[in-house]
């Protein structure tokens, strides 16, 4: 791509190289494990290599129109894709409103 991403935001639509139009609907940690019983900050921190995005190849004004959303880690989701547009479901969002003014 010619445009490298510096941020990803859920509710838009992202130019991909393998997939087209995609819609980005989260941003989560994936963990091998997790431990309850530590109190300390270090073990909540996860392997930033572990971030993926949650996105539908095929979507509609309501949403992701398959069950589950396809996954890729962050860093090659930012490489094959480029910015694209606001998912307006007809909903306000902050982001509606904030291009709004």
């Amino acid at each position: 791509m010619t445009e490298t991403l510096d941020t990803i935001v859920t509710d838009m639509i992202y130019e991909h190289e393998r997939y087209g139009e995609v819609l980005v609907v989260g941003i989560g940690q994936m963990y091998d494990e997790y431990h309850l019983d530590k109190t300390s900050d270090e073990s909540a921190t996860p392997d930033p290599h572990s971030t993926i995005v949650y996105f539908y190849k095929q979507f509609d004004g309501y949403g992701g129109m398959s069950p589950t959303p396809l996954t890729e880690p962050v860093t090659e989701f930012a490489a094959e894709s480029s910015v694209g547009r606001l998912h307006t479901d007809g909903k306000q969002n902050f982001y509606n409103n904030r291009t709004r003014m």
